[in-house]
Formats: structure tokens, C-alpha cells, sequence
């Protein structure tokens, strides 16, 4: 199968990239920011932010394997057992989370707009009313895209009226699912009635999305709540809300592992060859691994076989070693795929030097 192909050409890359942070330098927001926020929840197994699940639960008619409950030896478990705790109502909240941020499984209290702003790079989300209300996020961490969905199923107040209590549910492909080399963070943002200033996860369910019964067929739609069926890739999900199921045929990535050195104060210069595709794009997603002493004198963009420039990556801060996983603005969907992909680096100041350690395109194609 495709993925199989795929991931032999790339798995090395990918380890690398899962483990790196945000492209613009970002880490876990800082502990100033996250003043108010829960413990967080001790790591699960190891998302781009999926469309939310149903509040009510996970996906009707796929089948929910029960998650461990808080440890009964915890004292904080043992306290659950003091009486009945009051379930609360919630919403979801329209959500975008900037990139390098949510990549590790938590869970987030904020009380004020400041916390949560500062926790979304400086502005928060509209939609939560804090003269009234709190917001809890809750993120699966950084998962290939698409499928992977987290959601809160269920809000309390424990007996003792001290924590919030929150159940949750992951959603993973099956499987039977294709999945892009491409990672986001699977999360959920809720608000409710201000209440408790700490919060615990009560209870955690997963479920896998069976692709080969339950996927889109080929040429219809599909979401990232609406995966494809076997042997088929979401496509245009990169670009937006939903797309179309498209034959693995299509789909393919292409590396350069020529490590070179980068050319202090000018510009470096590569090339790869893409065969084998329908004839435009649907999705583009580049990848890029160098180390630099400072990456933030660093322009890098990438040039499609129809000559079409585009930005991947403008002198932002960052740090040493730079991997890249970006979906590049610009390519219009009805481009050339097949031919000639141009990577140019631009330095933009003498002193420093780096080198590129292997780059490349993943492509999803569609006929013209």
C-alpha cells in the first residue's frame, strides 16, 4: 500500500519533525502564561486539529473502548468518592491554535482572557464571555492529519465543589485509514459557567474510525470527521474544511537527502523531480530539516513546476535544528505537479553559517 511506500521513503524525517517544535521557534507556552492552567495530564500515546466530535460522545456506531478512570490510588481519585459530583453544562468554541503550540496531551483551565490569549500567541479566541465563564482545552497533542479527533464528552463539578472534572474522548483512524505525512494538533476548546479554578480528567475513551465500512467512496466528500475509505486520501483538507476522496494512486512524497552546506549571505539552490501524478494539485506540503545558527535570517520558498513561487518560511524566530512541515499559501490547485520542484534559501546576513539536511514535497493530485 501506498502509506507503507510513503513511510519507508520518509520515517527518519518524521521522527524528527514529531519531536521538534513550532517552525516559527515556539515551545509549550511558558509557565506565566499557563498560571491558572491544571496539571496537566500525564502523557498518552503519542494531532492538526480535527473537527470537533459531538459533545454528546464519540461517533455513533463506531465502537468506544472504555479509558482507565483516575487512578483509585490517587488522593486526588479518592476525593470523587466524598459524594455525587454535578454535571455542567458546556460549548465548543471556534478555535485555531498557532503552530508549536497544544503538541503535548493536556488539559488547560483559564480564568482570565490574558491566560488564554497568552496561550494562543496573543489574541484569544472570541467566544468566551470571562465576566461569566472559564475555558477548558483539551488537545491529543500533535497526530498525522486527518482523523485524529479529541472532544470533551462530559463537565463536572466534583462533590466538595473544588475541581472540575473532565471526561474525554479520542478519535483515531482506523487501520484501514491513509493518512499525510503532515502532523496538527487534535483539540477541543469549551467554555462554561465559571466555576472551580483547578481541573482533573475524570475519564478518558477511545475509538478508531473504521475506513474500509464506514469511509467515502471515491470522488465524493469527505471531512476530517468523514475520513475516505480504504486505498483512498482526503484530499484539499490542507486548504480547507472538507474535500474529496482521491485514489492513493495520486498521492505520493518526494525527498532530496543530499545534506549540503548553505551559502552564508546568498542563496542556496535545489532541485527534485515529481512523476508518476494526475496533472494539478490538491494539496502540497513541504518539508524542510536544516540546522543555521540563527534560522531567523532565513527566507525559504518553493517553486512548483509551473514556475509558481510560494513562501515557506520568511525570517521568523527559531531555533537550531529547523524542521518544517508546512502547508506553503499560494499554489492555486490547478498547477502542474509533475516536473521540476525548486527549494531556494535565501541568507539574508554574513556571519553565519548552516546546512540543509534533506527537504521535500508531498503531493496530492487530481486530473485537470
Amino acid at each position: 500500500m501506498l502509506p507503507r511506500m510513503i513511510a519507508s521513503k520518509r520515517l527518519p524525517f518524521f521522527l524528527v519533525a514529531l519531536l521538534a517544535v513550532g517552525c516559527d521557534g515556539s515551545s509549550d507556552t511558558p509557565d506565566a502564561a499557563r498560571s491558572d492552567a491544571a496539571t496537566p495530564i500525564d502523557a498518552a500515546t503519542p494531532i492538526d486539529a480535527g473537527a470537533p466530535v459531538d459533545a454528546a460522545g464519540p461517533d455513533a456506531g463506531l465502537p468506544t473502548d472504555a479509558g482507565d478512570p483516575t487512578d483509585a490510588g490517587d488522593p486526588d481519585a479518592a476525593s470523587l468518592d466524598a459524594g455525587v459530583p454535578t454535571d455542567l453544562s458546556f460549548r465548543v468554541v471556534d478555535a485555531t491554535l498557532p503552530e508549536g503550540v497544544g503538541t503535548a496531551r493536556g488539559i488547560e483551565l483559564f480564568t482570565s482572557e490574558a491566560a488564554l490569549a497568552a496561550y494562543f500567541g496573543g489574541v484569544a479566541p472570541a467566544g468566551v464571555d470571562f465576566s461569566r465563564e472559564h475555558a477548558l482545552l483539551y488537545t491529543e497533542g500533535a497526530r498525522p492529519f486527518p482523523g485524529h479527533l479529541a472532544s470533551v464528552t462530559a463537565l463536572a463539578i466534583s462533590a466538595d465543589g473544588a475541581r472540575l472534572l473532565v471526561d474525554t474522548h479520542h478519535r483515531a483512524p482506523g487501520a484501514s485509514c491513509e493518512v499525510l505525512g503532515l502532523e496538527r494538533v487534535a483539540f477541543q476548546l469549551v467554555a462554561f459557567e465559571a466555576t472551580p479554578t483547578e481541573a482533573m480528567e475524570r475519564a478518558h475513551t477511545t475509538s478508531a474510525f473504521d475506513c474500509a465500512a464506514s469511509g467515502a467512496s471515491e470522488n465524493t466528500a469527505c471531512t476530517a470527521t468523514m475520513l475516505c475509505g480504504a486505498d483512498l486520501i482526503c484530499g484539499n483538507l490542507t486548504r480547507g474544511a472538507s474535500g474529496l476522496c482521491y485514489s492513493t494512486a495520486l498521492w505520493d512524497a518526494f525527498f532530496d537527502p543530499t545534506e549540503g552546506a548553505l551559502v552564508d549571505n546568498d542563496v542556496t539552490t535545489r532541485t527534485l523531480t515529481a512523476t508518476g501524478l494526475a496533472s494539478v494539485d490538491v494539496d502540497v506540503i513541504a518539508y524542510v530539516e536544516l540546522t543555521h545558527a540563527d534560522p531567523s535570517e532565513l527566507r525559504i520558498t518553493l517553486t512548483n513546476p509551473s514556475g509558481n513561487e510560494v513562501i515557506v518560511f520568511d525570517r521568523e524566530p527559531a531555533a537550531s535544528p529547523l524542521v518544517l512541515a508546512r502547508v506553503p499559501v499560494g499554489f492555486s490547485g490547478d498547477e502542474d505537479v509533475n516536473g521540476t520542484w525548486t527549494l531556494r534559501i535565501t541568507d539574508h546576513a554574513p556571519g553565519n553559517t548552516g546546512t540543509l539536511a534533506r527537504w521535500g514535497v508531498e503531493i496530492v493530485s487530481r486530473w485537470d
